[in-house]
């Protein structure tokens, strides 16, 4: 059985703390969770320890958790994509030419095997004690400032957290600062090269980059229809520390189902070198080196699959039967970035914590904006279609440049130091 565990979620630090100290685990509350993670952590047909101190299993790719899910139980895998993106021309390396380490570097995995972070003991207890925080809250409040709820589902048979463990948070807030579409159009795919930073985030906090596409009709990078991230997070409560990871998300609206990174079953991964929640080895520095990843995210036209590319490598896909082959195509769709703050407090840094400007250097940006087209042709987006949002001026803003210069073409920069935003 899948209990899907959606949405809000709280932070914990490195001593996988949420608001205050783990509670007492009895026998059986421990033994449920021994069982989980059998269920969540596939056989290793090799192993590899990672510099950040983690285990990467390599498992054989026809046994990955993605076929857990009732709606893949006989899917048939595609082990490559039927197209070609025709932006080949876009770099996947950063302005000074170095390289953004992303996935296994050093090591790899054999043929026939992907490789998948080993989940733990303390990734359950995180996970579960955030979605005991908040419940199972699958509506949005269309008049509140929060335009949208993080998705976290967990393949789990049952809760082991119960109410007595709730400590809940005073307040949740979220801001976003980017470029997006105005008009609801039909889109088959989307891409950007984002530069990577690592914010400084505290507990009960988090701050993103990425690019999306959605179902819906909102303005918001996440709502109550249909939609896929992929990007960029430095989140506590979810990866136990304060480093920049390498994150998906994706929601279907009609089944109430949701999933961040590869907690669930869901995103079907292909890659022998990259793998979902990813920390990056190397991050941008303001007016230092720049780091930048080439993210192309596209539905396949004869499988209707929605597939991820980064650094011009296929990473996976989100199969079509995940959102009950509804999402024929994205209504929406942008690039930007978001944070989010739990409790009182100031909010945090978005970006490299400062604000937008022109200047690639200093700021937080996207370059190099593609999309494909209702006729599934990869072009720049018109100057008509798109414009520049950013919820919290005292806290962040965006900014956007036609053609900044010849190797980035189009940019939103974007970001700021946070604070007390006002309401």
């Amino acid at each position: 059985m899948i209990i899907i565990l959606l949405f809000c979620l709280c932070i914990a630090n490195k001593n996988y703390e949420v608001y205050g100290s783990i509670p007492y685990l009895s026998k059986n509350e421990d033994l449920q969770l021994e069982k989980h993670l059998e269920i969540i952590n596939k056989p290793p047909i090799k192993t590899i320890h990672t510099e950040f101190g983690r285990i990467v299993d390599c498992i054989d790719i026809n046994k990955q958790l993605a076929f857990d899910h009732p709606l893949l139980k006989n899917h048939k895998i595609q082990l490559k994509s039927s197209f070609q993106d025709a932006h080949t021309n876009v770099k996947t390396h950063d302005i000074s030419g170095r390289y953004l380490k992303i996935g296994l570097d050093k090591d790899s995995c054999p043929e026939g095997t992907i490789p998948v972070q080993r989940t733990t003991k303390e990734d359950l207890i995180r996970s579960k004690r955030l979605s005991n925080n908040f419940g199972t809250l699958t509506q949005f409040d269309t008049g509140s400032h929060v335009g949208s709820l993080m998705s976290i589902a967990l393949y789990l048979q049952e809760v082991v957290w119960t109410l007595k463990h709730r400590s809940w948070g005073k307040r949740f807030d979220l801001q976003f600062a980017g470029l997006r579409f105005n008009i609801s159009t039909t889109l088959f795919g989307i891409a950007g090269s984002i530069s990577v930073y690592n914010p400084p985030i505290e507990t009960g906090e988090m701050s993103s980059a990425y690019i999306w596409l959605s179902s819906g009709e909102t303005d918001t990078p996440v709502n109550d229809h249909m939609y896929i991230h992929a990007g960029w997070q430095v989140f506590p409560g979810l990866s136990g520390d304060k480093k920049s990871h390498f994150f998906v998300e994706w929601q279907n609206s009609i089944e109430g189902t949701g999933c961040t990174n590869s907690l669930c079953p869901g995103f079907v991964q292909t890659s022998t070198k990259i793998y979902i929640g990813s920390p990056f080895s190397n991050v941008s520095s303001v007016g230092g080196p720049q780091f930048s990843m080439l993210l192309y995210l596209a539905q396949d036209p004869n499988t209707k699959n929605w597939w991820l590319r980064a650094q011009d490598m296929d990473v996976g896909y989100f199969p079509a039967t995940l959102f009950s082959n509804k999402l024929d195509h994205a209504s929406k769709g942008g690039w930007t970035g978001q944070t989010q703050i739990f409790g009182d407090g100031p909010s945090p840094p978005m970006g490299s914590g400062q604000f937008a400007g022109a200047n690639i250097l200093t700021s937080c940006y996207i370059s190099n904006l593609y999309i494909k087209d209702s006729q599934r042709n990869d072009r720049a987006p018109h100057a008509d279609e798109v414009h520049v949002y950013f919820d919290k001026p005292l806290c962040y803003d965006a900014n956007y440049v036609d053609n900044l210069r010849d190797d980035l073409q189009r940019v939103v920069l974007f970001g700021g130091p946070g604070g007390f935003c006002g309401l």
